[in-house]
C-alpha cells in the first residue's frame, strides 16, 4: 500500500499545485478587473464633470456673444440715427454728367424749374459732389457722382422730393442742353447703412414676404399685410425677425 501511495503522490502533488495556482491566478485576475473597473468609474466620472463644466462656460460664452451683439446693433443704430439727423435737410441727385467747371447751383435751379418749383438759391445751404462709393448703385446705376443739396430748411427739402415722385422722369437737357442726355433721380441722401436695408427691404418685397416697403423722412416702413399698420424698421434684425415670422403674402 505504501508503494502505491509513494507511486501516486507525485501526481498528487502535482494536481494539488496546479490547481493552487490557478486559484491564485482567478484571484489576481479577478482584483485586477475590480481595480480596472473603478478607475474607469473614476474615470468617466471625472469625464462626466469635465463635460458639465465646459457645457456651461459655453453656454456662459454664448450668453455673453449674445450681450455683445445687442450693444453693437444698438451702438450701430445710434451711430446710423445721428448721421441720419444731419442729412435731415439734405437732398441726393443721381444721374447729371460731370463736367469741369460745373456750375451746380445753375443744376439745381434747371432741376427746380424742370420739376415746377420756385428756385432762391438762399434755400441752399450747401451743394457737392460725393465721392462715389459701391452704395449709390442702390436706386440705379450712374456712371457719375451724385449731388447732394442742403437746403436751409427740411420743408424745402420735403416739397423737391414730393414733386419729383409725382413726376416721372427728369432728363438731364432740362439741367443744361449741352449734357448728355440721362434719367435723373432724386432721392432723401440717405446714410450707408439705410441704402443696404431699403435695398433688403425691397428684395424681401420681390419675394412677396412683404407686401409693401417705403420710405418717409429717412425712416423704413413696411407691412406685414396689405392693411395692416406700418412698422418702423430701424435695422437688419427687425428685417430678419420680421421675415421670419411673415409667411407669403397675397397682393
Amino acid at each position: 500500500n505504501l508503494s502505491i501511495v509513494l507511486r501516486v503522490l507525485p501526481d498528487m502533488l502535482s494536481f494539488v499545485s496546479v490547481t493552487v495556482l490557478i486559484c491564485v491566478c482567478f484571484h489576481s485576475s479577478s482584483a485586477s478587473v475590480g481595480l480596472d473597473f473603478a478607475q474607469l468609474q473614476a474615470s468617466s466620472k471625472v469625464l462626466r464633470e469635465k463635460t458639465f463644466y465646459l457645457k456651461y462656460k459655453f453656454q456662459e460664452l454664448k450668453d455673453e456673444n449674445e450681450k455683445i451683439a445687442y450693444r453693437v446693433r444698438n451702438l450701430r443704430q445710434y451711430v446710423n440715427d445721428i448721421e441720419s439727423y444731419h442729412r435731415i435737410e439734405n437732398l441726393e441727385i443721381l444721374g447729371v454728367p460731370k463736367r469741369k467747371h460745373e456750375d451746380l447751383i445753375g443744376i439745381l435751379r434747371n432741376i427746380s424749374y424742370a420739376l415746377g418749383l420756385p428756385f432762391k438759391e438762399s434755400q441752399v445751404s450747401a451743394i457737392w459732389r460725393k465721392h462715389r462709393t459701391s452704395s449709390d448703385n442702390y436706386y440705379k446705376k450712374t456712371e457719375t457722382n451724385s449731388i447732394i443739396v442742403r437746403f436751409v430748411s427740411r420743408k424745402t427739402r420735403n416739397k423737391f422730393i414730393k414733386r419729383a415722385r409725382q413726376k416721372i422722369v427728369i432728363y438731364s437737357k432740362s439741367c443744361l442742353p449741352e449734357l448728355p442726355e440721362s434719367e435723373i433721380y432724386i432721392n432723401e441722401h440717405l446714410t450707408n447703412a439705410k441704402k443696404s436695408l431699403i435695398k433688403a427691404a425691397k428684395l424681401l418685397e420681390e419675394e412677396n414676404k412683404i407686401p409693401y416697403a417705403w420710405l418717409k423722412d429717412g425712416q423704413l416702413y413696411v407691412r406685414k399685410t396689405p392693411d395692416g399698420k406700418a412698422i418702423k424698421i430701424k435695422s437688419h434684425h427687425d428685417l430678419e425677425l420680421l421675415s421670419s415670422v411673415n409667411t407669403k403674402v397675397q397682393r
